[in-house]
């Protein structure tokens, strides 16, 4: 990775909480972590990796910020790459259950920023409240182009909800990309 510094995540588990609040694991739990709330720690690099092996097809890699460097006239004198921290972290059924859960979302669920967008685009939304007052507003996603997915996560402190707050910003992103980048040849057909 080309970055370094970043914060630990946390992944409660039973014998943690056993140890150290002294009280059993419910189904409670599973489902508050399985959504991102209760004990669970994540930072939005953590979650844009986890975005990108729904997107890749179950492929952990370590994130970089670099792809490559270039001298001012724009020759290419090193080229990054990433690296495989591990593999079929997910079953292909799993991953197309969960890839038409996010298309469906931005198609016509509960992100309703993207409702009109022009693309093969897949999404989540979240909000975490760390307390009454300090709430995070999220989105993830993916922009699945044919050989290399984009994925954008974004996380504001003291956004309102992730459709309302973190998705707009996604959505400024990923529309100039497509702009300046890749324009999509169908966004219609996927």
């Amino acid at each position: 990775m080309d970055a370094s510094g970043e914060a630990q995540g946390f992944l409660p588990t039973p014998s943690w909480k056993e140890r150290t609040k002294d009280e059993p694991w419910t189904l409670g739990d599973t489902y508050h972590v399985a959504i991102g709330q209760g004990d669970l720690l994540v930072t939005p690099l953590q979650v844009a990796a986890a975005t990108a092996v729904i997107a890749n097809g179950g492929t952990l890699l370590a994130p970089h910020i670099v792809r490559e460097l270039r001298l001012r006239d724009r020759e290419i004198i090193e080229e990054k790459t990433s690296k495989v921290l591990a593999t079929n972290l997910v079953d292909d059924k799993s991953l197309e259950v969960i890839r038409e859960g996010m298309k469906q979302a931005i198609k016509r669920g509960t992100i309703s920023t993207f409702y009109s967008f022009q693309g093969p685009l897949y999404g989540k939304t979240g909000t975490a409240q760390a307390s009454k007052s300090r709430i995070y507003s999220w989105f993830t996603g993916f922009l699945d182009l044919k050989n290399s997915p984009i994925v954008v996560t974004i996380m504001l402190e003291g956004g309102q909800g992730g459709d309302s707050t973190a998705a707009p910003v996604a959505r400024e992103i990923l529309e100039w990309y497509q702009k300046e980048r890749v324009p999509i040849e169908d966004p219609d057909n996927f």
